[in-house]
């Protein structure tokens, strides 16, 4: 397994003004996470690297172990 991080410049010019740069100040916190998750230890290992929240789906609910702590 393996994390990596990859900042991803987008261009919000559209939604907030062609000179939002200058005049916005850049998150010290990176706000969104995207995972593929391969495998079950996706969530652990993440949690251990990152301290992300998480959004599941309710049927995720009846999985043994991990139903339990979703």
């Amino acid at each position: 397994m393996r994390t990596t991080k990859e900042l991803i410049d987008f261009d919000y010019s559209p939604y907030l003004g062609p000179n939002y740069k200058e005049t916005t100040t850049p998150p010290k916190y990176v706000s969104t996470y995207i995972s593929n998750h391969t495998s079950w230890l996706d969530v652990p290992i993440l949690i251990s690297r990152l301290r992300p929240a998480f959004a599941s789906k309710a049927t995720f609910k009846n999985t043994p172990i991990f139903g339990i702590i979703v």
